[in-house]
């Protein structure tokens, strides 16, 4: 199954390449809503994707994952 999101950037979850992957992974933990510059942070950070350390990819966020969101 590939997964589309539909942004002025477009990534297929499940061909997204490492080399990209791997450059998003810190800002998964480090940045702060006041450290992002552009867009594709919002849609790394904010989206209701994650990236799977363990199988490389983007994949859906869990409800866990979500809450984080909103809180």
């Amino acid at each position: 199954m590939n997964h589309t999101i539909h942004t002025p950037l477009t990534y297929h979850i499940d061909t997204l390449p490492l080399t990209d992957a791997k450059a998003m992974l810190a800002s998964f933990d480090t940045l702060t809503p006041s450290d992002y510059k552009d867009g594709s942070y919002r849609l790394r950070r904010y989206s209701v994707f994650e990236y799977d350390r363990q199988a490389h990819k983007l994949v859906k966020q869990t409800n866990t994952a979500l809450s984080k969101m909103t809180a």
